[in-house]
Formats: C-alpha cells, sequence, structure tokens
C-alpha cells in the first residue's frame, strides 16, 4: 500500500525482513499444494452438498545445499472412495520423516486440514487412527477463525503468499499477490 501510495516504480524486496524469517526455517523444506472440490452434488453417500474433498496433492522439497526434488504426491483416482482420511494419512507419511518447515502459498492447505478435522471428529465409524490423523493435522496447521477450538502447531506451514506481502513489491503484478497473476 505504501509503495502504491508513494508512486514506486521500481520493485522492491526486503531482504533483511526476509532474512529473519529465513533463519527460523529448517530443512529440508516441504512445499505442498492441494488440488479439491465441493461440488453440490456429493460422490459419496452420507457426504452434504459442498463438502469438501481433497483429493490430490504435490510434495516438494528443497534440502539445505539447494538440492529441489519431487518427492512424493496423492492423487485419488478410485470412483466411489471418501478420499480425505487417505490423502491426510499420506501427507503424514510424507511429513513425518523429518522436522522440515512446511510451505503453502495462500490458506487453502490450511482451511481443508481444519476441515478434514472437522470432518474425522464428526465421524462416527470406526477410523483406527482417527486420533493420529487429528493430531498430525493440528500440528501442521492453526485453527480457523471459525474454529471452536483453537490452536497453533508447532509445525504450522509457512505462508509464502504472507512473505510475498510483508517482504516484497512490484509494480507489474499491478497489486495482486496471487501467484497465477
Amino acid at each position: 500500500i505504501e509503495m502504491v501510495q508513494l508512486g514506486q516504480d521500481k520493485p522492491f524486496f526486503d531482504a533483511h525482513g526476509m532474512k529473519l524469517e529465513m533463519d527460523k526455517w529448517t530443512f529440508p523444506l516441504h512445499f505442498i499444494d492441494f488440488e479439491t472440490s465441493a461440488v453440490a452434488i456429493p460422490f459419496n453417500k452420507g457426504r452434504k452438498p459442498y463438502e469438501g474433498i481433497a483429493f490430490q496433492f504435490s510434495h516438494h522439497t528443497v534440502s539445505k545445499d539447494g538440492v529441489i526434488e519431487h518427492v512424493g504426491e496423492y492423487l485419488n483416482t478410485e470412483r466411489g472412495i471418501f478420499p480425505n482420511y487417505d490423502f491426510v494419512r499420506q501427507l503424514k507419511l510424507q511429513l513425518e520423516k523429518d522436522e522440515g518447515t512446511i510451505f503453502r502459498y495462500a490458506p487453502h492447505e490450511n482451511t481443508y486440514l481444519n476441515l478434514i478435522y472437522r470432518q474425522l471428529l464428526a465421524d462416527e465409524s470406526e477410523i483406527p487412527d482417527k486420533d493420529e490423523l487429528c493430531e498430525f493435522i493440528k500440528s501442521i496447521t492453526n485453527s480457523v477463525s471459525s474454529s471452536v477450538e483453537k490452536w497453533k502447531g508447532p509445525r504450522a506451514m509457512v505462508d509464502m503468499w504472507d512473505l510475498v506481502k510483508k517482504f516484497y513489491y512490484s509494480p507489474l503484478t499491478k497489486g495482486s499477490n496471487s501467484i497465477k497473476a
């Protein structure tokens, strides 16, 4: 806002502020991205209209020496299967191997994991690892504002969108912070 108000026509990067943030990170760095859906007519019996479905994620890492790897993914391709719990199981398996910092871009991943947390709590069927899945979700997320239960996970995902808003400005973005723009 300040850059626009001042009419700045050159990019700005707060390297010092960003360095202070980066000093808090633990390698390897994990970058996750979710693909989700919320359809009017549920795919599964017992689900609600517009209830969130998490069906795919990708997982990349950056090691301390700068090596970038595609280390994992999940894609539900089975028809008739409610994928959310297996989605979290696979995410947990991939992220529990170390204590590296986890990154997302924008609130989407945090919001969906909170949704799945609520789905797990409300599900009355037998889910043998329900408590483990809930604890994992709470460990890498922050509760959403609408949540009755409040938490801030010890390994809560870092939002790269927040980093962009805090430390970078370019007039070429025309005021957008969208990664797509």
